[in-house]
């Protein structure tokens, strides 16, 4: 009599075999059903059927199947975050690394047919995974994206041996006579991850404090030196110290900018809190004059620090030290701890604002600037647009709060300004585009510019 319960087992051991041959060699193992659904679930959006698929077949073995159809993977998909997502967890895991990299090399060398996005994306993944020794050659070679050059250059750095100050100063050099990949990341985090592997890191700060962060700021020099944390701490202190001048534009900045932000990073770090509290005191009691003290103040506000136990720890040893009374008001609003911000007040602290720290890539970062541009008098975003109608990431900012006007009586906003720069018209594009703006007034811009493309994603909604 035939048992169904072993012949279930047996089956059941057959298939795990047949899995862990595909893990320990690489080799796919999927049937023509299940590998024809993955496509048929990615081609229709069906995204929680190709996770279920994934559940049952393993996603490696569904990586696979992408990969030799990567036409399957369009714009549509990679927006999609649970998708992405596990694109990511799979591609990033080393221990693929010799599983799917001649996959890649085949998408980005065009052996077969990829939609561009997906080819953007393997492109990124591909030469992650390259023998870094291979990584100069892509670097030099000025045929090749900027973006790539980018991270082969970044891989070839760390992989080097020498110190910090040293790769700083490779890294200012590249930027200086690489102006096509200076452009590609100037507006990015790019150098976040590489100045935290560098030795050295107090002197990698100072560097880039003294030499990047005055007058006007990028956000790939601002967002390095911030994600030093504790070495850009103590840079700032120690540049404050010799430079305690109220018309030191760079001790301007950091008392009234860096300080807040990194104690905000530090937030989850009593120990790290208290020791900047103690040498941020320290610096207002190094000064007699009334002018330097009230950037402190300045520091406090409720729109900028956000710390309101913090600030009112900080105000109550301030007072101790002495505060003129002439700023007895400026106390007033910091101890009622309400955000009195009306707003950007000047171009210039807009500009601040925005290009110290701020990671423009990230959809809050640009809803929190585009929330303080409502709050701001109309002249002075005009006078911000004509000032920096070059400036990218003042186009990103301006555009991002342009697009999202638009939801509203944007055109009505948008014929207040003279006529737009094409950067700003493509940025604003791009916007309407990837946060899905539809409605009548996008509608008109995008028919004014010639993006029936667009339009016509948005007919097809």
């Amino acid at each position: 009599m035939i048992n169904r319960e072993n012949i279930n087992s047996t089956f059941n051991r057959i298939e795990g075999a047949l899995d862990l041959r595909f893990r320990k060699k690489g080799t796919l193992f999927i049937s023509k059903g299940d590998a024809e659904l993955a496509r048929q679930s990615i081609y229709n959006g069906e995204y929680q059927n190709f996770f279920a698929l994934g559940t049952k077949v393993g996603m490696p073995v569904l990586m696979q199947v992408i990969l030799k159809s990567p036409w399957l993977v369009d714009e549509r998909a990679l927006k999609d975050r649970e998708f992405k997502k596990q694109l990511n967890s799979i591609l990033n895991d080393e221990s693929g690394d010799k599983q799917y990299i001649n996959l890649l090399r085949r998408i980005v060398e065009d052996d077969v047919f990829s939609s561009m996005t997906f080819k953007k994306y393997c492109e990124e993944k591909y030469y992650s995974k390259i023998d870094v020794d291979d990584c100069q050659e892509i670097y030099d070679d000025l045929r090749i994206k900027p973006a790539i050059r980018a991270l082969c250059f970044a891989r070839t750095l760390l992989a080097s041996s020498e110190d910090g100050p040293s790769k700083i100063r490779q890294i200012d050099q590249m930027f200086t006579f690489q102006p096509d990949v200076y452009k590609e990341v100037k507006d990015k985090t790019f150098l976040n991850d590489i100045v935290q592997q560098m030795s050295q890191k107090n002197e990698v700060a100072e560097w880039i404090l003294e030499n990047q962060l005055s007058g006007k700021v990028d956000t790939v020099w601002s967002s390095a030196f911030m994600a030093l944390r504790d070495d850009a701490f103590t840079a700032t202190v120690d540049y404050i110290n010799e430079n305690m001048d109220y018309g030191d534009p760079s001790t301007k900045m950091l008392i009234r900018k860096v300080i807040p932000r990194l104690f905000l990073y530090a937030k989850d770090d009593e120990t790290l809190m208290n020791a900047y509290e103690e040498k941020v005191v320290g610096l207002y009691r190094s000064r007699e004059a009334y002018r330097i003290k009230v950037l402190f103040l300045d520091m406090l506000e409720p729109s900028k620090f956000k710390n309101k136990e913090l600030a009112h720890r900080l105000l109550d040893q301030f007072e101790n030290i002495g505060i003129h009374e002439k700023f007895d008001n400026r106390v007033a609003d910091i101890r009622n701890w309400e955000d009195s911000s009306t707003g950007y007040s000047t171009v210039d602290d807009a500009y601040m604002n925005i290009s110290i720290g701020q990671d423009l890539t990230r959809k809050g970062t640009l809803n929190f600037i585009a929330m303080q541009f409502k709050k701001t008098d109309p002249s002075v975003i005009g006078k911000l647009y004509e000032t920096y109608t070059n400036d990218n990431n003042i186009i990103k900012a301006l555009s991002y709060f342009f697009a999202k006007q638009m939801m509203g009586n944007g055109q009505q906003f948008l014929n207040k300004l003279n006529s737009l720069s094409q950067d700003y018209t493509d940025q604003i594009i791009e916007y309407i585009d990837e946060y899905s703006i539809d409605n009548k007034v996008s509608h008109a811009f995008l028919n004014q510019n010639g993006r029936y493309d667009i339009l016509e994603k948005f007919t097809r909604r």
